[in-house]
């Protein structure tokens, strides 16, 4: 996966949680899914927890 990858699904500005990498649309760390999945977790389970969704481009 490549950064150009992220477009539209991760976000990082300084005014949100200091710039942290987020998913677009909320306060969700990217790191918490990496975790997640280093931890055992599904990657659907991470999503439907946390109110991540990603609209596919049309």
């Amino acid at each position: 996966m490549t950064v150009e990858d992220l477009k539209g699904i991760v976000h990082s500005d300084p005014e949100i949680m200091g710039g942290t990498p987020v998913f677009v649309g909320t306060r969700v760390p990217l790191q918490n899914l990496v975790d997640a999945l280093e931890g055992g977790e599904y990657e659907q389970k991470f999503i439907s927890e946390n109110r991540v969704y990603h609209a596919s481009p049309a």
